[in-house]
């Protein structure tokens, strides 16, 4: 009897805890994440940068478990990441008995309230509704474009089909060809079950989690946008250099009218020979710092051309 007491005081907690003390997210409370049985999945959970330093979990509607940030278990991984205002959910092994809704939870402060930033449903299935071809993380170099294909079953022929980006919840459709502030999305459905999205002129604030969705059925997508090598770096350098150069060439002008003016006033005034001590102590200024430049804009090509064949030993291993 006493276990079958705390047993109902914990379900009674619990309804307590959904109806109550959770504050909902809109946002993704409909969505359901298709995935192949025995595959696995990431699912990200944005947060407001205020709950940085709070606590967050993951918390399974099936069989009432909570599990924290940083934990690391057989078939189930949750990783915080501060740096981008987001914690990731990572589930491996997907069986039948793993279908369900799952929320990612924030617990601001010591209060017993919580805060439900995510609320995404799992269907775990043989032929997923909605999948990726290849893998659901791509990378592109800045500048570049990717290219991300997605499936979708017949049942969802002529349902509304999306590229959308978990941060914003902006979303692009297919027939339409949108610029954002970042780079051209452009989407097109080949009416075989599976549409095309085509994303070009990367930024490297296009990084992110999006989801191919056909109706309410979605699949998470990761993007790695890589810096373009060597860019910034050797263009610093050379401007570094060139600057110098630039700044002793002027020097050298301006003390060669110093030491014209010098010698002639000096000439004039006390007919000495003290404008040529002037002269053999500033003109061999002059040529070091002449010298100097030049030695400068020598070392900018060999520095580059180091550089460059580095950056390329290094991508051929």
């Amino acid at each position: 009897m006493a276990a079958y007491a705390k047993t109902k005081i914990f379900y009674i907690s619990i309804g307590v805890w959904l109806i109550l003390g959770v504050e909902c997210y809109d946002g993704g409370s409909n969505h359901t994440l298709t995935v192949q049985t025995g595959g696995s999945v990431t699912i990200p959970c944005y947060y407001d940068k205020k709950y940085t330093q709070q606590k967050k979990y993951w918390f399974s509607e099936i069989d009432k478990s909570i599990t924290y940030t940083n934990t690391t278990e057989q078939n189930l991984s949750v990783s915080d990441h501060p740096d981008q205002s987001l914690f990731t959910v990572t589930m491996r092994n997907l069986q039948n008995k793993h279908n369900g809704k799952y929320y990612c939870v924030v617990k601001p402060g010591e209060q017993p309230s919580t805060k439900t930033i995510y609320e995404p449903y799992l269907k775990i299935q043989s032929a997923p509704d909605v999948s990726v071809v290849n893998s659901s993380s791509v990378s592109g170099h800045e500048g570049g474009d990717i290219s991300v294909q997605c499936l979708y079953s017949s049942d969802y022929q002529n349902k509304l089909k999306q590229w959308c980006r978990y941060k914003d919840q902006s979303c692009y459709t297919v027939g339409r060809s949108d610029t954002s502030q970042n780079s051209s999305v452009q989407i097109s459905d080949d009416g075989r079950r599976s549409f095309t999205v085509r994303m070009t002129g990367l930024r490297l604030t296009d990084s992110g989690w999006y989801y191919c969705s056909v109706g309410d059925a979605l699949n998470p997508v990761h993007l790695t946008v890589i810096e373009e090598p060597h860019k910034e770096k050797d263009t610093s350098v050379f401007k570094h250099f060139s600057l110098t150069s630039l700044l002793s060439e002027l020097f050298c002008i301006c003390l060669h009218f110093v030491v014209m003016h010098s010698i002639s006033s000096t000439l004039f005034a006390f007919h000495s020979n003290n404008p040529f001590l002037i002269a053999f102590v500033i003109l061999p200024l002059c040529v070091f710092f002449f010298i100097f430049a030049e030695v400068n804009q020598d070392m900018t090509r060999i520095i580059i051309q180091l550089k460059s064949l580095t950056n390329h030993k290094n991508i051929m291993n």
